[in-house]
């Protein structure tokens, strides 16, 4: 009751804190009171799709949703389709909004395409993908030769320094 009795806060970043139903619930409500918050952090919470889509609900409900400029929701396990579409869209309502890190959420590439574009033309930051990992380079990988352990000739002598040494 504490924080919803203030109206004023503008920062939650409860990032890798688990969130179950219960504190799903508390926390939409938290931001249905809120008026002035700026940012939200809930990477990381293991909160799920459903539990995403409550939150998000309760900040389209709030004054907020005029004062908000950033929002990550990183590693969420946010997959379906129709749950991403209810996101993006309460997002669209959200005036100021102009960062958004959903990476690591599965949903599929044609809506990534789609929502990533639409923030690209509308100069507001969208990140899909984790920054912090390096995109596989093919090429490099068909550089490297990887030994199978299961060859026979794994025991055997590389030169005939060795066999003599045996």
């Amino acid at each position: 009751d504490a924080l919803k009795n203030n109206k004023d806060l503008e920062y939650i970043h409860i990032h890798d804190n688990w969130l179950k139903e219960e504190a799903i619930k508390e926390f939409s409500g938290l931001l249905k009171s809120l008026s002035s918050l700026k940012s939200i952090n809930i990477s990381d919470c293991d909160i799920g799709g459903a539990g995403v889509k409550k939150i998000i609900r309760g900040l389209g409900l709030s004054e907020s949703k005029e004062t908000l400029q950033s929002f990550l929701c990183n590693y969420n396990e946010v997959e379906r389709s129709k749950t991403v579409r209810f996101i993006f869209n309460v997002f669209s309502m959200c005036s100021v909004l102009n960062f958004i890190s959903f990476y690591g959420n599965e949903f599929n590439e044609k809506l990534k395409k789609q929502y990533t574009e639409e923030y690209e033309k509308s100069k507001k930051t969208l990140v899909l993908k984790d920054p912090s990992i390096e995109e596989d380079d093919e090429d490099e990988e068909d550089d490297e030769e990887i030994e199978d352990p299961s060859d026979e000739d794994e025991d055997e002598p590389d030169s005939e320094e060795e066999t003599e040494d045996a």
